[in-house]
């Protein structure tokens, strides 16, 4: 019985050492000349775009139907509308999800998030399409609540 109990022990020891590992994984820091920053994953992929980036994992855009975030840096306004709100690393994000009935690919999502920052707001956008289940807008979130602008 007391075998049982310290080999428990030890794999609930395993799997924390495990976690505490994962957790403190470098983040590479993108800049763009408009100011936005954003730290990412060093295993997820980006392209520049004209006032932002477009982030993906690893074969992400490869796909029928691409999995990648655009997040961009819009000067002025924010967007007005029906928005949700919830915190996300000490800010305020807003953000709405919609779906629409798609083609042989299932019904597609898109999610839209935005927070304020300084000259303008910070803008983020994911389309999923699934025949099935939920989509996983975790990639959004990631992105989003790791971005701030530097700058005038």
């Amino acid at each position: 019985m007391r075998k049982n109990y310290i080999a428990l022990l030890l794999v609930l020891l395993l799997v924390a050492c495990n976690k505490m590992e994962h957790t403190n994984v470098p983040m590479v820091t993108l800049s763009h000349e408009n100011g936005l920053t954003l730290s990412v994953s060093p295993d997820l992929k980006y392209k520049k775009a004209q006032d932002g980036f477009i982030i993906y994992p690893e074969g992400g855009l490869d796909r029928r139907s691409p999995i990648q975030v655009t997040i961009s840096y819009i000067q002025g306004k924010t967007p007005e509308g029906d928005w949700q709100s919830k915190s996300i690393g000490g800010s305020t994000v807003y953000y709405r999800q919609t779906s629409q009935s798609g083609g042989s690919g299932g019904t597609e999502y898109e999610l839209e998030a935005w927070k304020d920052c300084i000259g303008g707001y910070i803008r983020t956008e994911q389309t999923v399409q699934l025949e099935y289940g939920d989509p996983d807008f975790s990639l959004t979130w990631q992105v989003i609540s790791n971005a701030d602008r530097k700058g005038s």
